[in-house]
C-alpha cells in the first residue's frame, strides 16, 4: 500500500475534531471503523484508513492502541494527535498551502511526511515574506 497524502490530511483534521476528553481529562479513543463511516472519511477504503493510521503512528503523528477482542480479532483505536501531528497538520491545513505542497512534492516523487512537512512551511515561509 501506499500512503495517500489526502488521506494523511484529511484523517489528521477529522481527528483534531473528533478526538475528546472525558471528565477524568483521558482522550476517548476513536475506533477506526468509526472514523470509516464519517462521511468525509467514507471515500477511504477501512484498509487504507488503517494503514494511514499504522504509518502516521510509526512517524509520532497519532497514538494509535489495538485492542484485542478475540484470539483474531481486534480494532484499532486512535487515542490522541500528538503535538508532531498537530504541527503537521498545521504545516498543511490551509488548502492553498496543501495544494502547492501537493503539487510540489508530486513533481519531485517524494512523498516522505518529513519533506512533505518542510515543502509546506517553505511555501507557508514564502507566503509570509511575500506578503510584507
Amino acid at each position: 500500500m501506499c500512503l495517500d497524502l489526502d488521506c494523511v490530511r484529511d484523517l489528521l483534521i477529522y481527528l483534531e475534531k473528533t478526538i475528546q476528553m472525558d471528565d477524568h481529562l483521558k482522550t476517548i479513543p476513536v475506533p477506526v471503523t468509526q472514523i470509516h463511516k464519517d462521511f468525509k472519511m467514507s471515500k477511504y477504503s477501512l484498509s487504507q484508513i488503517a494503514y494511514t493510521c499504522k504509518k502516521l503512528s510509526e512517524g509520532g503523528f497519532i497514538s494509535l492502541q489495538i485492542k484485542w477482542n478475540t484470539d483474531s480479532d481486534h480494532v484499532l483505536l486512535v487515542e490522541d494527535i500528538t503535538y508532531a501531528g498537530l504541527q503537521m497538520l498545521e504545516s498543511i491545513r490551509s488548502p492553498q498551502v496543501y495544494r502547492k505542497t501537493k503539487n510540489t512534492v508530486q513533481k519531485v516523487g517524494s512523498y516522505s511526511l518529513d519533506i512533505v512537512k518542510e515543502v509546506a512551511s517553505s511555501i507557508i515561509t514564502n507566503m509570509i515574506l511575500s506578503s510584507h
